[in-house]
């Protein structure tokens, strides 16, 4: 029930038959998965869990429970639909919120708690990596605010950047020029070879099971030798968990459908 709208919006709750549409699709169609013609080495996943601070918690559980939050700048934050709540949910666990629109037609952010505890995550969970890593991030202004912190130490590689400049990211990195690739998982998750790194950050998911795959796999391809390590930045009793449930769920779902061997991920 979305109480802005004064609605009610059905949902799904969960499948059925899957086993049956399995034996439906393996007559007509065929696999080869990557483990069955590569051998690389283990992914390795763990999570890193921040709490939220005070004034964030109390704008988060205004969203959440009220679909409005009043900032500490005084505008105020009104949500009417449900795609759009989730993300402003996530954006308050990132330490900021669109504010309202200025007279010059600009929104600037708001700051729901201005140590940024998600970014103070990161930067923990970056002082015990030693070797190359890739930090995927969704939104425009959490990577700004990441190269902000690294500076000359990482590279960026998403819809801001020229094709040409892109270019130059991935050789950088791929060379050792620097130590972070800081891209978007919908930009940069397919097609690239990422194999310098050997640790990948998740500062933050969507809902896309298939994003996540691809981008996971671009330092996991041809040319690795080592393990790779995934961290997961979550938020705890937050909407964090949820995408990542989500994840999961999906992925249990795809492996159903298609007869694949239930794997432990992103537990």
């Amino acid at each position: 029930f979305n109480k802005a709208q004064n609605k009610e919006f059905s949902f799904c709750v969960g499948y059925k038959n899957l086993d049956l549409l399995n034996k439906l699709l393996l007559p007509i169609s065929s696999r080869v998965k990557k483990e069955d013609v590569l051998d690389l080495p283990e992914k390795i996943y763990q999570k890193r869990y921040f709490q939220l601070s005070t004034e964030q918690r109390r704008i988060y559980n205004s969203l959440r429970d009220e679909c409005l939050a009043v900032l500490s700048d005084g505008s105020v934050v009104l949500v009417t639909l449900p795609i759009v709540l989730t993300i402003r949910l996530q954006q308050a666990t990132s330490g900021y919120l669109p504010g309202e629109v200025n007279s010059e037609g600009e929104q600037p952010m708001v700051y729901t708690d201005p140590k940024n505890a998600r970014l103070q995550c990161l930067a923990e969970v970056l002082e015990e990596v030693h070797n190359s890593a890739i930090i995927w991030a969704k939104w425009n202004h959490d990577r700004e605010l990441i190269m902000k912190m690294l500076g000359d130490k990482a590279v960026l590689y998403d819809g801001s950047v020229s094709e040409e400049d892109r270019d130059s990211a991935k050789r950088r990195f791929q060379a050792g020029e620097v130590q972070f690739f800081v891209g978007n998982p919908t930009v940069a998750g397919e097609g690239l070879t990422l194999t310098r790194a050997k640790t990948v950050i998740y500062y933050n998911n969507s809902y896309k099971l298939i994003e996540r795959l691809q981008s996971e796999d671009r330092p996991h391809r041809i040319g690795q030798t080592d393990n790779v390590l995934y961290i997961d930045i979550i938020a705890e009793d937050t909407v964090d968990e949820g995408i990542v449930s989500a994840l999961v769920r999906k992925d249990q779902i795809a492996s159903t459908i298609l007869g694949d061997r239930l794997r432990e991920w992103l537990r």
